[in-house]
């Protein structure tokens, strides 16, 4: 080890001494544990708001990460919430602590939506971000103040899980205006986790921008999802060593969306922000 010691201020510094440590036991590096929320919420109390597929996208993430992922990982520990009662707001919550408990600064946590999304205008320059959880009946912001999830308190329910990487899936209507407001953060703590992105990172990926729908109907899902999923077999791959890395499943899903649902006569760009070092996330 090198020690220096160093003012206040950072401003002047010592010589530097070495320090030599011997040890008799040997080192383990231990692998994370990737821990997944999926959540698929297809019915609500407005009949009217039902979504095809989002059920189907929530099973078949978690069935492709545990099939491609595994290897990265200890072991990939899942909480999959697709009934009507487990997509409630105070269920989605309750199993964001469940995980809160669990996790080691060590793991990663993957949570994923699909779900409607509502941009709301709160005044002339505000719009706020609204998930839509299974007691949505009335879409006006009174109401959905007390039956969604706002953009503050998804901050707030991912400020809650201290984990080494994040990963936040939203696969909703204007998800973009989500992933432009929602802030990763760690637990009482309002240092913005760009500040620590050398050890503890962020990623998000927002199925539409913040203006956009997203395409509920492709090949028995929805089509970001699709893409994604794909990605994660292995369609990402881009230097083909076998391993897909977080950029590299970026650069694949933003642009393979974005070029199938033009085909399809769909405007649909993905939002995808990467705060963190590159890192691997699945194998094929």
């Amino acid at each position: 080890f090198k020690i220096v010691a160093t003012n206040r201020a950072n401003g002047m510094e010592s010589d530097s001494q070495f320090l030599t440590i011997h040890a008799k036991t040997s080192y383990h590096h231990a692998k994370p544990k990737l821990f997944v929320l999926s959540v698929g919420i297809k019915e609500f109390r407005k009949p009217s708001l039902s979504l095809l597929y989002p059920v189907e996208d929530a099973k078949h993430l978690v069935a492709t990460l545990q099939k491609h992922s595994r290897g990265l990982f200890e072991k990939i520990e899942v909480t999959l919430l697709t009934t009507k009662e487990q997509t409630s707001k105070k269920s989605i919550e309750e199993a964001f602590r469940k995980i809160a408990k669990q996790i080691r600064p060590l793991d990663f946590f993957l949570v994923n939506f699909s779900s409607h999304g509502e941009n709301i205008s709160i005044n002339k320059s505000t719009n706020r971000y609204y998930l839509f959880t299974s007691d949505v009946r009335f879409t006006d912001k009174a109401n959905l103040d007390k039956t969604a999830l706002s953009e503050d308190e998804l901050t707030n329910l991912l400020a809650m899980v201290d984990a080494k990487q994040k990963i936040l899936v939203l696969d909703t209507c204007y998800a973009g205006a989500g992933a432009e407001n929602i802030r990763f953060k760690s637990a009482g703590d309002e240092t913005n986790m760009k500040l620590l992105q050398r050890a503890i990172g962020s990623s998000l990926f927002a199925s539409s921008s913040s203006k956009e729908k997203s395409m509920d109907g492709y090949k028995g899902h929805g089509i970001f999802t699709y893409f994604l999923t794909k990605g994660l077999e292995g369609k990402s791959d881009q230097n083909g060593d076998g391993v897909v890395n977080i950029n590299e499943l970026k650069s694949y899903t933003e642009n393979a969306v974005y070029d199938k649902a033009h085909e399809k006569g769909f405007e649909q760009s993905p939002y995808i922000r990467i705060n963190s070092r590159n890192f691997p996330i699945s194998q094929k």
